[in-house]
């Protein structure tokens, strides 16, 4: 008992030595920038009283000229700052103008390109692909699922309903008054259901839209739905 009351005692004694350590560095520390605030002017006024006269002139003078001129040069100085801001600005916004038109014309290119080299039906899938915020890759597999769905886009469905992809609602195909209804339908069938879902492969929308095995395929047509909407993807990608 006597030697844990000597520990306590001696713990103690050295936290209060480590505190008076601690307020005479704080106490000290301020005294010390104190001195060195209230005393400056003095040690500055005795270090310049004791430069030489040429020196002291010099010193003088040339803080006049500094002051002079930070005073004046603004005057002369703030129109042609503006005129420089203002002719920086415009660059600035001339350059993002221009960068934005580079932008809108590349991918009015790509459209283009599309709708040169392929159909108007292939051309209206990739730019309404596009217009949904889609991918040119994902545009040109869009394309690729409609070839297979429509045999080339000659299958019945397609000729009288619009139909772009096999669609199957409640009361059988979905019919479409209009190629563009049916490719808008198709486009967003797609995007939302499939690649906004993370179906965004061949393969993985393969197993949900034309899944092999499925009750409705009796004759296994549905195990050549993944090659050959690859065939027709990579025809276009390459």
């Amino acid at each position: 008992m006597k030697k844990n009351k000597r520990n306590k005692k001696g713990k103690g004694r050295f936290l209060v030595k480590i505190i008076k350590f601690i307020i005479f560095v704080f106490v000290g520390t301020i005294y010390f920038i104190y001195f060195i605030f209230k005393n400056l002017h003095t040690f500055i006024g005795k270090g310049f009283m004791n430069l030489p006269r040429f020196t002291k002139v010099a010193t003088i003078y040339t803080l006049i000229f500094c002051a002079g001129f930070g005073l004046v040069i603004p005057y002369f100085t703030n129109d042609k700052v503006e005129n420089a801001v203002i002719q920086t600005t415009k660059i600035f916004h001339i350059k993002k103008l221009e960068i934005e038109t580079v932008k809108a014309k590349t991918k009015l290119r790509k459209s283009d390109l599309v709708c040169k080299k392929y159909s108007d039906i292939e051309c209206k899938i990739f730019k309404t692909a596009k217009k949904h915020g889609l991918s040119t890759n994902q545009g040109y597999m869009l394309m690729a699922i409609s070839k297979h769905e429509t045999g080339n886009w000659s299958s019945s469905i397609f000729k009288n309903y619009y139909n772009m992809g096999g669609i199957i609602g409640s009361h059988g195909f979905r019919q479409y008054s209009s190629l563009d209804e049916g490719i808008e339908d198709f486009v967003n069938l797609l995007d939302k259901y499939y690649i906004n879902n993370g179906r965004n492969t061949i393969e993985l929308i393969g197993a949900k839209y034309c899944p092999v095995g499925a009750s409705n395929d009796p004759t296994g047509l549905n195990q050549h739905w993944v090659p050959q909407v690859t065939k027709y993807y990579n025809e276009y990608t390459k």
